[in-house]
């Protein structure tokens, strides 16, 4: 008997999938649903889409830990780092170089 046929988003599809075959999996994407579910934020994850995105970034993040830092060079490349006195003492050697 095939399993029942779901419409929505990608990201959902995938969790769904990710669940099907793994115990371990699928009690992470659980635990994934539940955080964003009761994520309470007047500035993130405000929209439907947002919240099925993250539901997605979350499990992944669990997943495979150090995979996601790969796409933290945009984060780290939007911040004016000579703001913070704490880079500035740190990387003092390197600016006197």
């Amino acid at each position: 008997m095939r399993a029942p046929v779901h419409f929505g988003a990608l990201e959902t599809f995938m969790l769904d999938a990710l669940s099907e075959k793994s115990p371990e999996k699928k009690h992470v994407v659980e635990q994934s649903r539940s955080f964003v579910k009761g994520f309470k934020s007047d500035v993130y994850l405000k929209k439907r889409r947002e919240r099925t995105k993250a539901e997605l970034g979350v499990a992944l993040s669990a997943f495979s830990p150090d995979k996601v830092f790969t796409t933290m060079q945009e984060l780290i490349d939007s911040f004016d780092w000579t703001e913070f006195e704490a880079t500035d003492k740190q990387f003092k050697l390197l600016t006197e170089i």
